[in-house]
């Protein structure tokens, strides 16, 4: 994903789980975190919970294969975007430009 969105000339930063995005997060500003829902560690749902606190405008888009009826609530409550795997990058980049 990470090359295919460089293509789009995105700027790119990756992190392997919840605690290590939440890190980045708290060192760099980011214009858009585009997160896995199931990540080792705290999911990205919980990931996201603890990054507005410090970042209440941050825009977080969620991805996932696979979401079950706890988790699809919270995304909700939260009203955040979220694409199902396998992405359709054009889709994506088309979402990530019309970000605010």
């Amino acid at each position: 994903m990470k090359d295919i969105l460089q293509e789009y000339n995105c700027v790119v930063d990756t992190a392997n789980n919840g605690t290590s995005a939440i890190d980045r997060v708290n060192k760099k500003p980011y214009d858009l975190v585009l997160m896995d829902v199931k990540m080792p560690g705290i999911n990205g749902i919980e990931a996201f919970k603890k990054m507005k606190v410090s970042h209440p405008k941050l825009n977080v888009m969620f991805t996932t294969a696979y979401v079950n009826d706890e988790m699809r609530a919270e995304i909700v409550k939260e009203d955040r975007p979220v694409m199902c795997k396998p992405l359709d990058m054009n889709a994506l980049a088309r979402m990530i430009k019309r970000m605010p």
